[in-house]
């Protein structure tokens, strides 16, 4: 005859080290998700800080033209104002 106490006993505790392997599973699941998160968040605000650092450089070279030096950049700002240029086209074909 089975003992049915024994068996309940022992599907309690396979249910309990379940849930316990369940739960450590989610909280390193979660703990993962939040590092992924910050990670996103500091590369948008390095983003946003290159970005504004870009709009600087641009403002100071078109203020006082050839403060800029390093060529690369110099193409960079000439291939915006052509981008400004065609905007303008366009705003104006409304």
């Amino acid at each position: 005859m089975p003992d049915w106490k024994k068996i309940g006993t022992d599907i309690a505790k396979e249910i309990k080290d379940g849930a316990n392997v369940v739960a450590k599973k989610a909280t390193e699941l979660s703990a993962e998700g939040q590092r992924k998160l910050d990670v996103y968040s500091l590369k948008r605000k390095i983003r946003e800080q290159m970005t504004t650092l870009g709009e600087e450089v641009y403002k100071t070279e078109k203020k006082t033209p050839g403060t800029v030096t390093e060529e690369s950049i110099r193409k960079l700002v000439k291939k915006l104002d052509s981008a400004h240029r065609e905007l303008r086209k366009f705003e104006k074909s409304k």
